[in-house]
């Protein structure tokens, strides 16, 4: 006895589908001539009064659930055909694989079978190859790319005396929401945060501007968080992002601390002013030599003392030019590494076409 699955209809909705499958199956013993009957060729029956095929779904998320119940009714006709289109809320179990939130791609399978009758007494036969969309309602989360209907499952091919009917599903998030309203605000608030080098080292708030954005980052941590499942594997992008995003706040409030432990110090650290005169000293050395041929006559009196005032200066301007070089240097290193952390994100986890074909 065959039974064919003519027909699937289903709408997606967060974890949950509501399927209406059509059946029809052959019953020799609901036969009948119409001539004898007055001409009558088709009658509906309550299910409790025929017989009707049990199929359950097995990849429930709780429990075996059966498919259809005998508050619908069955349609027969007189040439012995029963078709049976039962509706109902079907909740499978998906394994999800967040790697790419919030641009994910799932697929999710229902497999039917019969749990009663082997493949020579019951054969499960797909009606068709695809899900019918007419009766879909789109999901304001979720889009359905492909739907596969088939008779053969992967799972279970080892069982090749039961007879499976399996259901696919490919889906993929709409992810404007997620990357409107989560990832460009942290990123924007990290591109922010290279701007506190722009601020005059010697203002009291460039400690209090940092810190308020990594606040900020640590709210939006928090409420992206709850999106997230815990149980995903391999874990999402979006997370290794976010501790990316962090890192990078962290070392901007460490080197703003930093230069102003550089501002309030009398003298700068040796090797620093080092470094600092490095690319000067071929040019500084040609100036000595050609000032080492001038004559010493007619030398002032005091002299020593305005090369004593010229040498403060000249460290307190060397203090002023060395800052403000660190502190241009500090915020292109942070600005080019958080736009760049940004670029191969968006490469690696959410720039994917995800034009999948049914296999």
């Amino acid at each position: 006895m065959q039974h064919a699955l003519r027909r699937h209809t289903c709408r997606f909705e967060s974890g949950t589908t509501d399927v209406r499958h059509a059946i029809s199956w052959k019953d020799y013993r609901l036969e009948w001539d119409p001539q004898e009957y007055g001409g009558v060729k088709q009658i509906i029956l309550p299910a409790s009064q025929v017989w009707y095929p049990k199929i359950v779904l097995l990849t429930g998320m709780s429990n075996i659930q059966q498919v259809g119940s005998e508050e619908f009714d069955i349609y027969v006709e007189y040439t012995g055909t029963v078709i049976w289109a039962p509706g109902g809320v079907l909740m499978s179990s998906c394994k999800a694989n967040m790697r790419d939130f919030p641009r994910d791609y799932q697929t999710c399978m229902l497999i039917l079978n019969n749990m009663v009758y082997d493949k020579e007494e019951m054969r499960l036969v797909p009606g068709q190859s695809f899900v019918d969309m007419e009766f879909y309602t789109k999901n304001g989360e979720w889009e359905v790319i492909w739907t596969k209907v088939s008779n053969k499952v992967d799972r279970f091919e080892k069982l090749t005396s039961i007879s499976f009917v399996s259901i696919t599903i490919g889906i993929i998030r709409k992810s404007e929401y997620f990357v409107i309203t989560m990832l460009i605000p942290v990123a924007v608030l990290c591109v922010l945060d290279a701007f506190v080098f722009m601020i005059p080292v010697g203002a009291s708030d460039r400690v209090g501007f940092s810190l308020t954005l990594f606040l900020a980052l640590t709210v939006y941590m928090s409420v992206m968080g709850s999106f997230l499942p815990t149980t995903s594997e391999p874990l999402a992008g979006m997370t290794y992002f976010l501790l990316a995003s962090e890192i990078h706040c962290t070392f901007v409030i460490l080197m703003t601390i930093v230069t102003i432990r550089l501002y309030d110090r009398e003298h700068l650290p040796e090797w620093l002013v080092r470094l600092y005169r490095l690319p000067f000293r071929k040019s500084r050395q040609s100036k000595q030599q050609k000032n080492a041929d001038e004559s010493y006559e007619n030398i002032p009196l005091d002299k020593g003392a305005r090369e004593s005032a010229q040498g403060e200066d000249s460290e307190a301007q060397t203090r002023r030019s060395l800052l403000s070089i660190l502190d241009k240097f500090l915020f292109i290193f942070f600005l080019s590494t958080m736009v760049l952390m940004s670029i191969v994100f968006f490469s690696t986890y959410l720039n994917h076409d995800h034009d999948h074909d049914a296999k």
